[in-house]
């Protein structure tokens, strides 16, 4: 009874750890600034790397999405609001010479 519980769980919990792919190929156009943080997740999924700079009254983070995206995001938090975007760059590499 127990394993059949513990099996349960998880089968139940491996759609939460499945790694989220975006819908189609993000390009630094799809991204406005003023965009929410939950709007950007939405269409590409979690970020590979989270970093976090707290500063005063705010913090700002930075998400960053490795291939085939390839996308740096900076999003500014304010306290009691969802974080928006401020900045997108693209990281892919250029093909040498």
């Amino acid at each position: 009874m127990i394993a059949r519980c513990a099996l349960l769980c998880l089968v139940l919990a491996l759609p939460l750890f499945a790694e989220q792919q975006p819908v189609a190929p993000a390009k630094v156009s799809d991204f406005p600034p003023g965009m929410t943080a939950g709007d950007v997740r939405q269409k590409l999924g979690m970020p590979a790397r989270v970093s976090r700079q707290i500063l005063y009254h705010r913090h700002l983070e930075q998400w960053i999405y490795s291939a085939p995206i390839d996308l740096r995001l900076e999003f500014r938090c304010l306290p009691g609001q969802e974080a928006r975007l401020q900045t997108v760059q693209s990281t892919a590499r250029q093909a040498g010479p």
